[in-house]
């Protein structure tokens, strides 16, 4: 992930592997709705992971939360990267 013509990688390797994420878990949707207690291990998943890159420069990245019908979701919630983020990517 390169930011600013930085590659960035390695932080955001070290994000995702403190945070616990596994995108194979976050994505299995074989059983929606998905139940209150995956809801809320993926919004804490993001959120430690949103934590980690505020904490490596980013401040804008923002916590996810559990939508208030979170149990007509079938797919979970993701962090949203600022355009200011995803545009400076695509500067490269």
């Amino acid at each position: 992930m390169y930011l600013d013509g930085v590659d960035q990688s390695d932080a955001f390797a070290q994000c995702v592997a403190q945070s616990g994420y596994s995108y194979l878990a976050a994505t299995n949707n074989e059983k929606p709705p998905i139940s209150a207690d995956d809801m809320q291990a993926q919004v804490d998943a993001n959120n430690q992971w949103a934590e980690c890159v505020r904490e490596h420069g980013f401040p804008d990245v923002a916590d996810t939360s559990v939508p208030p019908d979170a149990g007509q979701y079938v797919w979970y919630p993701r962090v949203a990267l600022p355009l200011s983020m995803i545009a400076k990517i695509y500067e490269q």
